[in-house]
């Protein structure tokens, strides 16, 4: 996701293996745990921005374990939304209103495009 080589990433430190906002580096650091963050990260292919949780691992109850980061696409996380908010409106033409001439002339080309069988041109 990130385009790293995993092999490269093994035993070495998080700030030489990635590159992100300082925030990720501090709040590790200061142990400020976070829960679903919009972060930026410089990738081989171009900036990205992912949704990012810090949370501490704990064993037996016990904290202090180390930290764990997980990292989501914003597009997983919107299709995830989208699906329980049900994300979907259904309008008709007669919704629109307006008496003007030329949106009345748009209304009626896009009727006509609604039941054309043509694929729009891009």
């Amino acid at each position: 996701m990130l385009g790293l080589d995993p092999k490269e990433a093994i035993e070495r430190p998080l700030e030489r293996v990635i590159h992100t906002e300082q925030m990720i580096l501090n709040s590790l650091k200061n142990k400020k745990y976070f829960s679903n963050r919009e972060v930026d990260f410089k990738c081989p292919t171009g900036a990205r921005s992912y949704i990012c949780s810090l949370k501490q691992i704990m064993e037996d109850g016990v904290p202090g374990k180390g930290s764990l980061i997980t990292i989501t696409e914003k597009k997983n996380i919107l299709r995830i939304v989208k699906q329980l908010a049900g994300n979907s409106a259904k309008f008709e033409f007669d919704d629109i209103k307006g008496r003007n001439k030329e949106l009345l002339r748009q209304i009626d080309i896009a009727k006509i495009a609604a039941i054309s069988s043509v694929p729009p041109s891009n």
